[in-house]
C-alpha cells in the first residue's frame, strides 16, 4: 500500500493541474475507479496497473504540455491581434480628432457668418420697428383727431335726433290718446247699441213665445173639437150600423121563417 499511494498522489496532483474539460473529468473518474481496483488487486496486478498508470500519466503530461504550448500560441496570436486593434483604434482616433478639428473650424466659420447676418438682420429689424412705431403713432394721432371730430358731430346729431324723437313721441302719445278716446266712445256706443238690440231681441223672443202659446192653445182647441166631432160621427155611425144590422137580422129571421113555412 505504501508503494501505491505515492503513484496515486502523483496522478491526482497531475490531474489537478490539467484543465477541467468534460473529457478530462470523465477520464479522471475512470482513473479513480481503476486506482480503487488497484488497491484491492494482487502484487503482480498492482505492478501491471502501476505501469499502466505511469504510462497514462506520462501521456497526460505530454498532452498537457501540448495544450499549454497551443494556449501560449493562441495567447500570442490574441496579443498580436490586440496590438493591431489598438494601433487601428489609435489611428482612427487620430483621424477622428483631425476630422473633429476640421468640423469645429467649419462650425466656427458658419457661426461667425450667422452672427454677422444676425446682427445685420437685428439692425434692420430695429430700423423697421422704429419706422413702424413712428407710423403707428402718426396714425394714432390722425385717428384720434378723426374720432374726436366724429364724436362731436355725433353728439350734435344725437341731440338733434333726441329732440326729433321727443317730438315724434309726443305726437304719437297725442295720437294714442285720441285713439283711446275714440275707442272708448265707440265702445260706449257699441254697448248702448247692444243693450238696445238685446232688449229688442228679448222682447221679440217673449212675443214669439206668447204667440206660440196662443197658437198652441188654438190648435189644441181645434184638435179637441175635431176629436169630439169624430167621436160623435163614430157614435152616430155605430148606432146606424146597429140599426141596420137589427133590420137585416129581422129580415133574415122573417125570410128563414117563410122558408120553413113553405117547406112541406
Amino acid at each position: 500500500m505504501s508503494m501505491i499511494n505515492p503513484g496515486a498522489s502523483n496522478v491526482m496532483s497531475t490531474m489537478g493541474k490539467m484543465s477541467q474539460s468534460p473529457a478530462a473529468v470523465i477520464r479522471m473518474q475512470n482513473l479513480s475507479e481503476r486506482i480503487r481496483d488497484f488497491q484491492n488487486a494482487s502484487k503482480s496486478e498492482r505492478d501491471q496497473i502501476r505501469t499502466e498508470i505511469e504510462r497514462n500519466v506520462k501521456r497526460l503530461e505530454d498532452q498537457q504540455q501540448k495544450q499549454q504550448l497551443g494556449d501560449r500560441n493562441a495567447f500570442s496570436q490574441i496579443k498580436e491581434a490586440m496590438s493591431t486593434t489598438q494601433d487601428a483604434i489609435a489611428t482612427q482616433k487620430a483621424q477622428r480628432e483631425i476630422l473633429d478639428e476640421k468640423k469645429t473650424k467649419e462650425i466656427q466659420v458658419i457661426e461667425s457668418s450667422v452672427t454677422v447676418e444676425f446682427n445685420i438682420e437685428r439692425q434692420h429689424r430695429k430700423e423697421l420697428d422704429q419706422k413702424l412705431t413712428k407710423f403707428v403713432e402718426e396714425r394714432y394721432q390722425t385717428l384720434k383727431t378723426e374720432i374726436d371730430k366724429e364724436r362731436i358731430s355725433r353728439d350734435q346729431g344725437a341731440e338733434q335726433q333726441r329732440v326729433e324723437v321727443n317730438g315724434t313721441c309726443q305726437e304719437m302719445l297725442q295720437e294714442l290718446e285720441q285713439d283711446r278716446k275714440f275707442r272708448d266712445d265707440e265702445m260706449q256706443r257699441i254697448e248702448k247699441y247692444m243693450t238696445v238690440e238685446c232688449q229688442k231681441l228679448r222682447d221679440g223672443i217673449q212675443e214669439e213665445q206668447r204667440t206660440r202659446v196662443e197658437a198652441t192653445d188654438q190648435l189644441y182647441n181645434k184638435l179637441t173639437e175635431v176629436v169630439k166631432d169624430l167621436q160623435n160621427k163614430i157614435k152616430a155611425e155605430r148606432e146606424d150600423r146597429e140599426q141596420t144590422e137589427d133590420g137585416l137580422l129581422q129580415l133574415l129571421e122573417q125570410t128563414c121563417k117563410k122558408v120553413e113555412e113553405a117547406m112541406p
